[in-house]
């Protein structure tokens, strides 16, 4: 009511700037919520909740409110948990977050409750007493301990006791604690922030929704890459390539990843066999780690042991290099640049997949762990390549039982030739069909032979193939002129059954510089039809006990290996039988 002292244009003007007053905490109400609606614009992640709340316990200071602390509180009722966020004290930018049950306890429920019961646009307002604080501060442990002492709020700061003051949302409230009640100002202020903020969430998970849907989409696109890439399998040395792309992979969809490997036979040994994909390349074959007594080993023992399938490793600066002393022993072509790199990072951390056929890992040489959902994606990405593993392994062990008939259809051929032998000059005969059936299974070998051993084991006949695939003269060899025949020769006289070694450049050379002066005519006459000698080869030395076989391969094949053998006993069938026309023909003579 107007003074009726006043004259009517004080009147007036009193009216009017009660009117400019309100117009003016209208604009710096406006302009508070502006600040709060520009900061929840720019969310891209829930963690970045907590800016909102410390630009919003700002707001309230500059709108002269001045609370203990800001408050949200975020309910999850499909996972029947709420989310409790609040500011430190006086506005610190020191934010307590804990999630909890809804059910943990009664007076949760009843917060729940009276939210769900709420209608919008409306206030929740109520009292504890001092005496009452602690009790409530027992029920978030966490919140407040996790917070600087300087910055956490107390029972003490609220020596009348607490007032609460939440708006309602449809997501939970949002507020602020005091030491004082809320004016019905503030309280309309409570609810515009809490509509604004609602207005604001709603667009964040909309945007959050569809970013997770495009993030999916970039996921199974990964997914089938992978998916397709492994049920292209024909053979285990295309794990080369599978792993490079699922490596690829990781790092498109923004996963930091310094390497990834596949662990093959994992679960019958606790050596690596790896097949290691990193920066721009793939190793170029399967490396083997022999086993040592070392954290990284024996993590993976123990998750073995233990039956998990999937397991989260973090090392020490210390622990990983001790690892990858050990690993570069036995991988020497790693560039120097990349050990470098390698031994000077922080320290290791990575995250394992234990399939049922194969081990999946990923690392980072920061030492940062994986997140929950980069994990998820791993174990996707595993999973898509397991099943199309399986099924290869499936197709391997119906090629490996074809390949196994042919084998023995190829053995048959040369025990059925070695039966049907009449004379013992037929034995070179029997030879060039088993050298023919070896070749038949795609086996390339640029030479191949058999050697008679004479007494002591230090010098045999060599029955050699030339390059157009028939035998050349047989001629002796010396053992004990070269390290590469003495290396034969000690293997055979150690008792070994099969022996795999690699000559190359000058030994090589030396080596077939022996066996021309040890049949000049023979040698002579293929460096004469102009065929170049190799600069390197891998020998294979089937033993018997007086006859072996040899074979020469531009490559290690170790996959031939076997084979090698099965074709040493068979020959020395032929030997034996060759032996007893050898002495029947003797006995006719005589």
């Amino acid at each position: 009511m107007n003074n009726p002292q006043q004259s009517p244009l004080d009147a007036r003007n009193e009216e009017l700037e009660k009117e400019l007053a309100l117009k003016n905490r209208e604009l710096e109400v406006e302009a508070a919520l502006e600040r709060v609606r520009a900061r929840a614009m720019a969310m891209y992640n829930s963690d970045e909740l907590n800016d909102v709340l410390a630009v919003l316990i700002e707001q309230f200071d500059i709108l002269g409110i001045h609370p203990v602390k800001a408050v949200l509180c975020l309910f999850d009722e499909e996972k029947n948990t709420f989310t409790f966020r609040t500011t430190g004290r006086a506005g610190q930018r020191i934010i307590g977050e804990q999630i909890f049950a809804i059910d943990s306890n009664d007076v949760f429920k009843g917060i729940f409750e009276t939210w769900k019961k709420s209608e919008p646009h409306s206030v929740f307002c109520n009292y504890v007493s001092a005496k009452d604080l602690p009790q409530v501060w027992n029920l978030f442990p966490n919140t407040f301990a996790n917070m600087p002492e300087e910055a956490s709020v107390y029972p003490k700061d609220y020596p009348d006791g607490l007032y609460n003051i939440f708006g309602y949302c449809k997501f939970g409230f949002i507020g602020f604690d005091h030491t004082r009640a809320a004016t019905e100002s503030e309280k309309k202020i409570v609810v515009r922030f809490a509509n604004e903020f609602e207005r604001l969430y709603q667009r964040f998970l909309d945007l959050q929704k569809a970013e997770a849907q495009a993030r999916e989409a970039q996921i199974e696109t990964a997914l089938e890459r992978v998916r397709s890439r492994s049920m292209g399998m024909h053979k285990s040395e295309e794990l080369r390539e599978v792993i490079q792309l699922v490596f690829e992979q990781l790092l498109h969809l923004n996963i930091k990843a310094d390497a990834a490997m596949f662990d093959l036979d994992f679960r019958e040994s606790n050596d690596f066999n790896l097949w290691v994909a990193v920066p721009g390349s793939s190793y170029p074959r399967m490396q083997h780690i022999p086993y040592f007594d070392q954290l990284v080993f024996n993590t993976i023992r123990d998750a073995k042991a233990s039956g998990l399938d999937f397991c989260v490793e973090q090392y020490s600066l210390e622990e990983k290099n001790q690892f990858f002393e050990h690993f570069f022993q036995h991988v020497t072509f790693v560039p120097e640049e990349r050990k470098n790199f390698i031994f000077s990072s922080p320290g290791m951390s990575r995250s394992t997949l234990l399939l049922k056929s194969i081990g999946l890992s990923m690392l980072n040489y920061e030492g940062i762990p994986y997140t929950e959902a980069e994990n998820d994606i791993f174990k996707r990405l595993g999973n898509v390549f397991e099943q199309s593993y399986t099924r290869f392994l499936d197709l391997q062990k119906a090629e490996a039982q074809v390949r196994e008939a042919k084998i023995e259809a190829a053995l048959e051929r040369v025990r059925a030739r070695t039966m049907a032998m009449q004379r013992s000059d037929e034995l070179a005969d029997v030879a060039e069909i088993l050298f023919k059936q070896v070749q038949n299974l795609g086996i390339h070998a640029w030479s191949a032979g058999f050697n008679i051993w004479h007494e002591g084991n230090d010098a045999y006949t060599d029955w050699v193939t030339n390059p157009s695939g028939g035998f050349m003269e047989p001629y002796t060899v010396d053992l004990t002129s070269h390290p590469f025949f003495r290396e034969v020769s000690d293997a055979k006289k150690r008792g070994e059954n099969f022996h795999v070694f690699e000559i190359s450049g000058e030994p090589l050379a030396e080596c077939y510089a022996l066996l021309t002066s040890f049949a000049p005519k023979q040698f002579e006459g293929i460096i004469a039809s102009g065929f170049q000698l190799p600069p390197r080869q891998i020998n294979h030395y089937v033993f018997g006990a007086q006859v072996g076989l040899m074979f020469i391969t531009p490559e290690p094949n170790p996959e031939a290996y076997d084979i090698f053998k099965r074709f040493g006993k068979v020959f020395e069938q032929t030997y034996t039988r060759f032996l007893d026309l050898q002495k029947a023909e003797a006995q006719a003579r005589e």
